[in-house]
């Protein structure tokens, strides 16, 4: 009995540390300062900095947001954050908000996503609907062609995730994305997506980064806000839901484990005596 009880707590621990998370940042840094610097992000390329915005955005269903946001668009630096080489399905996840298209034009680019050193994958594309919206779409490589979603009003957060799947053979690797996801399938298993990819192009080997970028005015909105980055090796490391508080756990866990000694005792004594 005493065993089941250490195995729940152990269960939980757990459960709190997300044993499958690569990374998390709620950009939890000072408000108007540049997040190239900032933890172990780093600055690439020249102009306009991406900057830490205060407040948050949040989802429904969602772990709780951290921190601040961080905001960008138009031309300028694209930081990124290396993290440990993953060859194996690799996951990301964070909650967008455009508020200003600017020039976008309607072949539009990408602004976020996955990378080994300087070459991408599954980056997230953003374009104009030609209507005041906006589309997002997702290819496997930066070079690839992107398959595009339906249109999106400007100013709603909505939280994206993506996935590169690497694949036995050549040329055969598969990025997926999914945009706002039904919240009863975080922390679960991974409903279908709703944009998947494999175009033809060169697969990679690992992943090792992921990162923002700012192209040109034409190709990337004015302003993005983005907040809550995942990287994870499962859907559920990348969509977890609010945890019960630390107390309430222990007390689960204590009253499973009363209730079980009980039962047990209870057992023990009506059983016969042995001869």
């Amino acid at each position: 009995m005493k065993r089941k009880v250490i195995i729940l707590m152990f269960a939980a621990a757990a459960w709190q540390s997300g044993a499958g998370l690569i990374w998390y940042d709620g950009f939890d840094y000072s408000p108007g300062s540049s997040l190239g610097g900032q933890g172990t992000w780093v600055n690439s390329n020249s102009g306009d900095e991406v900057t830490v915005a205060a407040g948050n955005l949040s989802v429904g269903g969602l772990a709780p947001a951290t921190g601040n946001m961080v905001t960008y668009g138009g031309a300028g630096i694209d930081p990124y954050v290396p993290f440990a080489a993953q060859s194996a399905a690799t996951w990301y996840s964070f909650v967008l908000k455009a508020t200003d298209l600017g020039s976008l034009n309607t072949s539009g680019g990408y602004f976020a996503g996955l990378a080994n050193g300087g070459s991408y994958a599954a980056p997230v594309w953003l374009r104009s609907d030609g209507s005041g919206g906006f589309q997002i779409g997702i290819s496997k490589r930066s070079d690839s062609g992107a398959v595009w979603s339906s249109s999106y009003a400007v100013n709603s957060p909505m939280l994206i995730v993506g996935n590169y799947v690497f694949n036995p053979n050549s040329a055969d690797d598969i990025a997926s994305l999914w945009i706002n996801p039904d919240s009863s399938t975080f922390s679960g298993t991974a409903p279908l997506p709703a944009l998947t990819t494999g175009a033809t192009g060169t697969d990679l080997s690992s992943l090792n980064r992921f990162y923002l970028r700012q192209d040109s005015a034409s190709t990337t909105p004015s302003v993005l806000y983005l907040d809550e980055l995942r990287i994870g090796q499962s859907w559920g490391d990348v969509t977890p839901v609010p945890e019960p508080s630390t107390c309430g756990m222990i007390a689960g866990v204590f009253l499973f484990g009363l209730v079980a000694l009980r039962s047990w005792r209870s057992r023990r004594r009506a059983a016969p005596d042995a001869i």
